[in-house]
């Protein structure tokens, strides 16, 4: 994987924070093919992988921002995994993929306005912030799976806890609005 020149990802806006984070971490940024940037946390090693596609400093920022709310002790998915553990029904309901989740978009509520106050435009800090996170198809799935077998409901509960999350933490109030006014 090749090693992202990071000068091209930050700015004033981020140096800061850039240097915090590398301070307190071995930080290496690598590109990815993949469509999307990301982030892996460890101890004391973090990875973020830039899409190729499209790299841009506001993602950059944004994968930045994870790392330093792990660093600040903020880690929502641990604590998920703990509580769920503790019930035989939530750990039938609560996949891992839906934990973490739920606590990417409850960490993002938290990160959004550090992001705002370092001067980024609110569109930047979502890849998909331009996206329903609930459409009218979404919400006549949801109504299939309840429709359907005992089995099939845990499926209902994952999709439509999901959205739900997903839709609570988005940035975007038109199309939040927008799914209000559906009919």
């Amino acid at each position: 994987n090749e090693v992202v020149d990071v000068f091209k990802l930050t700015d004033d806006r981020n140096w800061d924070l850039y240097n915090y984070v590398r301070q307190k971490i071995n930080l290496e940024v690598i590109y990815t093919t993949d469509s999307f940037d990301s982030c892996n946390i460890g101890v004391k090693n973090a990875t973020i992988y830039i899409s190729i596609k499209n790299p841009s400093i506001e993602s950059f920022t944004h994968e930045l921002l994870h790392i330093y709310f792990k660093l600040k002790g903020v880690n929502i998915v641990d604590y998920f995994k703990i509580c769920v553990g503790e019930s035989v029904d939530l750990q039938f309901l609560f996949d891992t993929e839906l934990i973490e989740h739920i606590c990417n978009v409850l960490v993002h509520k938290k990160m959004l306005p550090i992001y705002l106050s370092m001067g980024f435009n609110i569109e930047g800090f979502l890849t998909d912030y331009s996206i329903s996170k609930c459409t009218k198809k979404q919400i006549l799935s949801l109504k299939k799976y309840h429709s359907l077998l005992p089995k099939t409901k845990v499926e209902f509960f994952r999709l439509f806890v999901g959205n739900f999350f997903a839709m609570k933490c988005c940035p975007n109030e038109r199309l939040i609005m927008k799914f209000f006014m559906m009919s």
